[in-house]
């Protein structure tokens, strides 16, 4: 397998084809192949036979390319999808020592298959999946949105500290002995950074790709505060006054393009904005939420010339659709003072909109809170018995007395 990766794929399809096959039917088979590290090889040679040849002729790209043609099987194209979904999903956990760094390996290969598995129109519908209502593409963009937003994080913390270290090293109050301790720190720190970036925006690239096809499946009730509040964040780092601490000496090196991390947040803004209930999220958000934000935002697009003009036309659009929901929240909290406590979500004392009683317990939360709390852990949070989203249990009569309160204030 790792021989085929240093061969020009072009003289090799027929002889590889049986193993993409393989590959691309046994990726997602746990009952077959139990440890998803060992299936992550099977993601590394595929993700290295998916890339084109960097030595394929110019005269080629007018046809299927060799490296997209190893993908045609009606085989691969039935199962390679659903396969590297469920990769994804498994490798959250290993049982191997330093599992949590390791599934990042695995992912950036899985993350570079569907890159290139979306792009091409014959695996378009086997994204579809993302818009279905089961468990294993919850937990897929559950982790997914996990894994951007800890990256994104881990490179905004890293690249101020490395800031701070150049900033250190070029003062003259520093002897030689310190100087020297510091440039050991930086290349340490440059090289954490490196790694990270390298992620994030393969993971970010990724994020984009599917929400600007699949929407629907980003914005379920369990998402799609988390989604609002994470945009609205890193929007704040990269346009806001802590922007200048994420200047380093030659950004490439790491790769850290803040002006395409941007476009890329503004992208999914834009892939979202047609849906009220992401506008409602994002004006919920307490942390970050800030309309100045989205107005220098605009300003920045445009006279950096960051996006095409249409795509900041929608963002612009989106921008004044958030102005009037801002408004309409604020009315909306000044009518909600004194709600009934049973009104309320025990784990975090919000307003329920869609309440359902737990089956051990017998206690009753919002269905958005506890589904984000069964995709990180399958228990139930107030005794610990198994948890699983198809037991949840729709308290129909507590919906109807919120519904009716609420009509009742407005």
């Amino acid at each position: 397998l790792k021989f085929t990766e240093s061969q020009e794929s072009h003289a090799l399809v027929p002889q590889v084809q049986p193993l993409v096959r393989f590959a691309s039917r046994f990726l997602g088979r746990k009952d077959y192949i139990a440890n998803p590290y060992l299936r992550g090889k099977l993601a590394e040679m595929l993700a290295e036979l998916s890339s084109p040849s960097s030595s394929s002729s110019p005269a080629s790209s007018s046809s299927i390319s060799s490296s997209d043609a190893l993908f045609q099987d009606p085989v691969t194209r039935t199962h390679l999808v659903p396969g590297l979904i469920d990769l994804y999903v498994d490798i959250e956990s290993t049982g191997r020592h330093g599992q949590f760094y390791e599934k990042f390996g695995v992912r950036q290969n899985v993350s570079t298959l569907l890159i290139n598995m979306h792009r091409q129109p014959t695996h378009k519908s086997a994204f579809d999946l993302l818009d279905k209502e089961d468990e294993r593409s919850i937990r897929f963009i559950h982790l997914m949105l996990n894994d951007v937003n800890y990256l994104l994080d881990e490179a905004f913390t890293k690249l101020p500290q490395i800031h701070s270290l150049e900033d250190l090293i070029r003062s003259p109050d520093l002897d030689e002995a310190g100087r020297q301790a510091k440039e050991q720190e930086l290349a340490q720190k440059k090289q954490e950074a490196k790694a990270i970036c390298t992620l994030a925006s393969q993971t970010l690239k990724l994020v984009e790709l599917l929400a600007s096809t699949h929407p629907k499946g980003f914005l379920r009730k369990e998402q799609v505060d988390r989604l609002g509040a994470m945009l609205n964040y890193f929007l704040s780092l990269l346009t806001g006054p802590r922007a200048l601490e994420l200047k380093v000496q030659d950004p490439d090196q790491y790769p850290f393009n803040p002006k395409e991390w941007l476009g890329r947040i503004i992208k999914l803004y834009t892939s979202f904005g047609a849906f009220p209930h992401f506008l409602t999220a994002l004006v919920s958000d307490e942390r970050s939420f800030n309309l100045n934000l989205f107005s220098r935002s605009i300003r920045l697009l445009r006279n950096n010339m960051i996006l095409p003009n249409d795509v900041v036309d929608s963002f612009e659009t989106l921008y004044l659709s958030l102005r009037s929901q801002a408004q309409l929240k604020s009315d909306f909290d000044e009518n909600m003072t004194d709600l009934p406590d049973h009104f309320l979500d025990p784990l975090l004392s919000t307003l329920m909109t869609d309440p359902v009683i737990l089956p051990s317990s017998r206690m009753t939360v919002d269905r958005s809170v506890i589904t984000r709390h069964i995709l990180s852990d399958p228990t139930d949070p107030f005794n610990r018995s198994p948890l699983t989203l198809d037991m949840l249990i729709t308290n129909e009569e507590l919906r109807k007395e919120i519904q009716e309160y609420i009509e009742k204030k407005m």
